[in-house]
């Protein structure tokens, strides 16, 4: 982390202890997007962190069960995935034993691959890291889904993925893999779909692999 995200972080923890007395569960603190917080019904283990590249903005998602008082996550981002520096960040200030889902959207995009994880620290000074997540901001104008939200079949545009071909992986909020299609190289975009009217009702992460190209995006079944 350099001298700067030392700073910021810095003022991030100033920022906590001068809301910790707040009636909002949580307190926010972003220095290139927007926090915001609700309630999920869905069940998670761990820190798990989603992305997607939606309305040339990223969106980072991520749940926590049973978070304490005092509770606070650090969101980092990277353009080489080595380097890390601190762009916002969040503090529980009454616990809640359900279920929440936070919300950051990353608003200042000026590279095209960025890296994100996650940093929860809780009140006792135990720090648990969240997986890492690469978001292509190039990759995914190349990609159309329709419709979405989907009922029986979900219609999709690829690039060309000449090299190692495409997979396509859908996986529901609790981080279980649902479907996973694989295809062969392309040398042109091509079209595909998949079948989605077994699926229950509820949100999904659908997330295309083309060529070691990562492209993830929400879709809603109805």
């Amino acid at each position: 982390m350099n001298s700067l995200s030392r700073l910021l972080l810095l003022s991030f923890l100033l920022f906590l202890c001068k809301h910790s007395n707040s009636s909002s569960p949580a307190a926010y603190f972003a220095l290139s997007g927007e926090l915001t917080i609700g309630g999920s019904q869905h069940s998670a283990s761990g820190l798990r962190l989603q992305a997607s590249f939606e309305h040339e903005q990223v969106q980072l998602h991520w749940t926590s069960q049973d978070t304490q008082k005092g509770t606070y996550f650090v969101i980092q981002r990277s353009t080489d995935g080595r380097d890390w520096g601190f762009i916002g960040g969040l503090a529980m200030t009454t616990p809640t034993n359900k279920l929440s889902e936070f919300t950051f959207s990353d608003q200042r995009i000026d590279s095209p691959v960025y890296y994100y994880k996650l940093k929860r620290v809780n009140p006792t000074g135990e720090v648990v890291f969240s997986n890492a997540v690469m978001v292509n901001t190039t990759f995914a104008p190349q990609i159309v889904l329709t419709p979405n939200p989907v009922q029986a079949e979900l219609q999709l545009q690829l690039p060309a993925c000449p090299l190692e071909g495409c997979i396509i992986t859908l996986t529901n909020y609790a981080g279980q893999v649902v479907l996973v299609k694989e295809l062969p190289p392309s040398a042109a975009p091509f079209h595909t779909q998949l079948e989605t009217r077994q699926l229950p009702t509820g949100m999904y992460w659908i997330s295309i692999l083309a060529d070691r190209q990562r492209f993830a995006r929400r879709l809603l079944k109805l």
